[in-house]
């Protein structure tokens, strides 16, 4: 449950990110990967997993590569939290 969570938290954060970043708004973008805005709604909110292959669509829409969703994953275990009262 966790990893899937982090997954969703890390995907609506930089699909939002980006696409305010270009000036899309929902409808914009949905429109450009052919699916509802109710869809890009579930993603940003991350009521809704994005597959790989709808991952890659997102990327190519905004032009980023694919590691541009994942980037504070990989930040966060290069410098975890350390745990409280150490």
């Amino acid at each position: 449950m966790f990893a899937y969570q982090f997954d969703c938290d890390i995907q609506y954060q930089k699909v939002r990110q980006a696409r305010r970043e270009l000036g899309l708004t929902q409808e914009a973008l949905s429109s450009l990967l052919g699916i509802t805005f109710q869809q890009i709604q579930k993603y940003e909110a991350g009521q809704s997993r994005l597959s790989a292959g709808r991952l890659r669509d997102v990327a190519m829409a905004f032009n980023k590569p694919i590691d541009f969703f994942y980037e504070l994953l990989s930040l966060n275990f290069l410098h975890p939290e350390k745990p409280r009262g150490t």
